[in-house]
């Protein structure tokens, strides 16, 4: 055994500590001291204790296995019901913005057509206002038609591409 500054033996201690993988620790399980007759009989020996920590993370729409399994133990087909639980909530999620995605499409198509049909219009009061004299109103409402339909095109496309590289990255 090992001597201390003292010229005293040391004593050496060593802990059984439970299994790590387990999910559920007990917080007042005994440890094993190897190798020691006691300390109470020897001046001058500082006693020391460790503690371990074990901290578990798990995320996700399921609880842990080994806690499934626990469930499980404790109510049968418990672990069964669970999964389903699950399965029918991603299926239902899944079914939602399925939902939200088609309206979202056959919105953006509105949005499309109104937007054709409104500069349609106004270009043609345009050509109908440079027939009747008013050359210069005419020309103004073509043009206003025609850059707003371009700048909106330019602000799509740079959007569209941004999102591209956004999902990319």
């Amino acid at each position: 055994m090992p001597v201390n500054p003292q010229g005293r033996i040391a004593h050496q201690e060593s802990q059984v500590i439970p299994n790590p993988l387990a999910h559920e620790l007990e917080p007042d399980l005994p440890i094993e001291i190897k190798g020691s007759s006691g300390t109470e009989d020897i001046p001058n020996v500082k006693r020391q204790q460790a503690f371990v920590e074990m901290r578990m993370s798990h995320s996700g729409p399921l609880p842990h296995p080994s806690i499934l399994q626990s469930y499980e133990a404790i109510v049968p087909g418990s672990a069964a019901r669970i999964l389903t639980s699950s399965e029918l909530q991603a299926k239902h999620r899944q079914e939602l913005e399925s939902s939200v995605i088609k309206a979202n499409i056959l919105a953006q198509g509105r949005g499309l057509n109104y937007a054709f049909t409104l500069a349609l219009v106004t270009i043609i009061g345009g050509i109908f206002l440079a027939y009747s004299g008013k050359q210069t109103s005419g020309i103004v409402a073509i043009l206003t038609a025609l850059a707003t339909l371009a700048g909106i095109f330019v602000y799509g496309s740079n959007r569209q591409a941004a999102e591209r590289d956004d999902k990319r990255s």
